[in-house]
């Protein structure tokens, strides 16, 4: 991953970039399940997208700080993996 930084202004300046990337990622991640979502709206059913929202959605969780966000993401992103298995048990083998 690079050398570590020496001196504090390198750690700063390290932390705000790994901050900026955070902000980022999770931006696009939205924007993903946004797109998930709205496949949802036209074709009534898509487990693929049901799958991949859950999936972006376990993937902010772990970019997100805040306990209480991280627990509704995973909270949310369970209901839809639930709700494929629901329709198509038949994709857990």
């Amino acid at each position: 991953a690079g050398v570590p930084p020496t001196t504090p202004q390198e750690q700063l300046i390290q932390s705000q970039a790994e901050a900026a990337l955070r902000g980022e990622a999770q931006g696009l991640l939205t924007r993903a399940g946004e797109l998930f979502k709205a496949v949802l709206q036209l074709e009534g059913w898509s487990s693929r997208a049901l799958v991949n929202w859950g999936r972006a959605m376990c993937m902010r969780a772990e970019l997100t700080p805040d306990r209480t966000i991280v627990e509704k993401l995973y909270r949310a992103a369970l209901d839809k993996f639930e709700a494929v298995l629901e329709e198509e048990p038949g994709m857990i083998s």
